[in-house]
């Protein structure tokens, strides 16, 4: 989705059995991914509807097999308890015949790639996408991420690739992409964060995230969401012709 049609780049559906009873919602994404920000926004669309009964509870969405846990803040201000990681690895990424150092985040259901530099050129950025377009990707992952990480800005570029439906966009902010930044910098660190600010294109979310052996890396999200636009959406559907 262009955002420069009513600011959003990611599309979503509620859906539900029982439209009276908020315990049968749940947030299905296009391409069956999980995204923090969405769920972030699905939490404001309950809570506009007065559909939350609690300032803590747990939603059910697409790209996760367990119950995501969230919290409501004062100001529009909404939490989600991020996937837990299943494996931190650092790797060498050959890149447009230039090698990086990359930490490698894997989840249940997507895959991302943190990579710390200083700038995020237009060049660099063409030369990440032609990438990710001729790897060979695990079909576990629903979403393969490539976040270029400038630490003394704390500023983050996401690309987000999303195989089934052959979508690879820039994104101008990126939830699950925050968390990651989290994990990396415990990794790198081995120290834990609390409300980490990560200036992101369209603005900001705040990230806390620890390490424990007993319960690997606990991580969390947070940021403001206000409602830009209401209606009626049309979705063009795309017809192929063999010939």
């Amino acid at each position: 989705m262009a955002t420069t049609h009513v600011c959003c780049e990611q599309v979503g559906f509620i859906e539900s059995i029982n439209y009276d009873d908020m315990e049968h919602y749940h947030l299905v994404m296009s391409g069956n991914e999980l995204c923090g920000n969405a769920t972030m926004s699905y939490i404001q669309y309950l809570n506009e509807r007065l559909l939350l009964q609690h300032q803590q509870f747990q939603l059910k969405v697409s790209g996760c097999s367990h119950l995501v846990p969230c919290t409501v803040h004062n100001h529009q201000c909404y939490e989600v308890g991020m996937p837990q990681v299943q494996c931190v690895t650092r790797r060498r990424l050959k890149i447009a015949e230039q090698e990086w150092s990359a930490i490698e985040i894997s989840y249940e259901s997507y895959v991302h790639y943190v990579i710390a530099c200083e700038d995020t050129s237009i060049s660099l950025k063409q030369k990440v996408e032609e990438f990710v377009r001729h790897q060979s990707w695990h079909t576990q992952y629903k979403t393969v991420g490539v976040m270029l990480f400038q630490p003394q800005q704390q500023f983050l570029q996401p690309l987000i690739f999303i195989p089934e439906v052959q979508s690879l966009v820039w994104e101008n902010g990126c939830g699950s992409g925050v968390a990651s930044i989290g994990v990396y910098l415990n990794y790198q660190t081995k120290g834990a964060f609390e409300d980490y600010k990560v200036n992101q294109p369209d603005g900001s979310i705040r990230v806390t995230s620890s390490f424990s052996n007993e319960q690997g890396y606990q991580t969390s999200i947070k940021g403001q969401v206000s409602t830009v636009a209401t209606g009626q959406a049309y979705i063009e559907q795309e017809t192929m012709t063999q010939i």
